[in-house]
């Protein structure tokens, strides 16, 4: 409260980085609020008992991301880049889905994400 106090006053200057500090300081007392509330903490119970739970899931989800990934880009790798003949003047560059491509591992995790 204070320090929106000492923001709000014309005489002086609070540079942009400690504004940002403080703001995240009034967060952590606002989550500390909630965290005091019953119904938030049955909420944050079933959470971190959901999180360990689903570690399987998650696992598989990535192992078969990963292989669809390691597929997509040898099959694939190369097809688009910014001046692939086929694609230009079409809406998928002008659109810029250019960069769902498959032309690197890492890259093609994206357009996996994007279909999910």
């Amino acid at each position: 409260f204070l320090a929106a106090i000492y923001w709000v006053l014309p005489c002086t200057m609070i540079s942009e980085s400690l504004m940002h500090y403080l703001i995240v300081l009034r967060l952590l007392r606002l989550v500390v609020l909630i965290a005091n509330i019953q119904r938030f903490q049955i909420l944050g119970q079933c959470i971190s008992t959901i999180i360990p739970a689903s570690i399987g899931v998650v696992g598989i989800l990535f192992a078969s991301a990963s292989l669809f990934a390691a597929f997509g880009s040898q099959f694939f790798g190369g097809l688009i880049y910014d001046d692939a003949p086929a694609l230009q003047d079409t809406d998928y560059v002008d659109e810029n889905y250019d960069i769902l491509n498959f032309n690197d591992f890492a890259l093609s995790f994206m357009p996996l994400f994007a279909m999910v």
